[in-house]
């Protein structure tokens, strides 16, 4: 294996999806930075999600451009703005036991999975539960979808 210079280091973006509440369900609004420099992923996150209830780091993906690492923050201080209502809680999953990647993965596959693993916290974190107690509509909606450790697949709801 060749060593990776700086120089030759792939483009890290931060991907931060802001959730909210629409009382029928969740949305979500993505924003995204590049990770510059010496720069941290969580100050990135932080900026970009302004002075969030919960920060959590859910996920990281190869695409072409480089790495996308996903936080997930709430609730959207925004909530004015167009946000995508989650819908569906499908999950990108790989069948190839070799290539754990799934060989595309949608945004709104990378939310289902946020909300999968933040219903899981919700129930095993006590600092998440505690957050997550200042947003009860939000709490609410997330605990409806199946809870799972980062990185399990299964049944999605």
């Amino acid at each position: 294996m060749a060593l990776v210079t700086q120089r030759d280091a792939p483009a890290v973006t931060v991907e931060l999806l802001l959730l909210r509440a629409t009382g029928t369900g969740l949305a979500y609004r993505r924003v995204t930075a590049p990770l510059t420099g010496d720069g941290h992923p969580d100050n990135v996150a932080l900026e970009l999600g302004g002075r969030p209830t919960l920060l959590h780091s859910t996920s990281w993906r190869h695409t072409d451009g480089g790495l996308v690492l996903t936080y997930v923050a709430l609730p959207d201080p925004s909530p004015s703005l167009p946000a995508a209502t989650l819908d569906s809680a499908e999950l990108a999953v790989s069948d190839d036991p070799t290539r754990p990647s799934p060989p595309s993965v949608e945004v709104r596959q990378v939310a289902a999975h946020a909300c999968r693993h933040l219903a899981w916290l919700a129930r095993t974190d006590a600092i998440a539960r505690r957050a997550l107690d200042d947003v009860p509509l939000l709490r609410d909606t997330l605990l409806q979808f199946a809870p799972a450790p980062a990185g399990l697949a299964g049944s999605a709801r």
